[in-house]
């Protein structure tokens, strides 16, 4: 099946099974999981009164540089007091979130949580800020409010086709910056030059 820039990845799913006589029984992906509603209580964390905060990537290619993750946080800890956040990533990202999060108060998680229990902890989250990961489609799936930082090549998996254009949310980008094509290299110029200040902005309306 032909790949259309302008088109979802789903819509490319759906148009495949289609194709292969397959009847299509669910318009957008979702996710089911174990219910624990004990977990945010392990973690010490009151249910709707903190927001998950992914700001790893797996690599420099497609990620923040730590420097705006921690403007990031700072954004976020002023535009949302009383919020406690919540910093999640593998075990290979503890330095660094321990560095980025140095005298901000926020609580890491990161290298803690199983998957099944992050899947909980977003679920009982008041929202979600991820740069395009797992985590950020976890979260789209699970139906939990999410802004989500992308490079100008993840364009596909959020356009609104993806989860719906009813799915609470908010994409920054700044995907003018790679018109003539995707600038490759660490810490890409289309996702670092996004304005933190937004991206805390936004969430603050989740």
């Amino acid at each position: 099946m032909p790949i259309r820039a302008d088109d979802a990845f789903v819509d490319h799913a759906r148009a495949a099974l289609r194709a292969a006589g397959v009847p299509v029984a669910l318009p957008f992906p979702t996710l089911r999981y174990r219910e624990d509603r004990g977990v945010s209580r392990r973690f010490k964390l009151e249910e709707g009164k903190y927001m998950i905060v992914h700001l790893f990537a797996g690599n420099t290619a497609r990620g923040l540089h730590p420097d705006k993750k921690r403007e990031l946080l700072a954004a976020l800890t002023t535009m949302l007091p009383g919020l406690r956040l919540v910093i999640s990533g593998g075990v290979d990202d503890k330095g660094e979130a321990l560095r980025i999060a140095q005298n901000i108060p926020a609580t890491v998680i990161v290298g803690e949580a199983t998957l099944q229990e992050m899947l909980n902890l977003i679920a009982t989250s008041r929202g979600a800020v991820s740069v395009d990961t797992g985590m950020a489609h976890i979260a789209a799936q699970l139906g939990t409010p999410l802004v989500v930082v992308r490079t100008c090549v993840g364009r596909n998996w959020w356009l609104p086709g993806q989860y719906g254009s009813g799915a609470p949310i908010a994409v920054c980008e700044r995907d003018a910056i790679c018109a003539a094509g995707h600038l490759a290299r660490a810490y890409p110029a289309c996702i670092n030059a996004i304005d933190m200040k937004d991206v805390a902005e936004k969430a603050s309306t989740l």
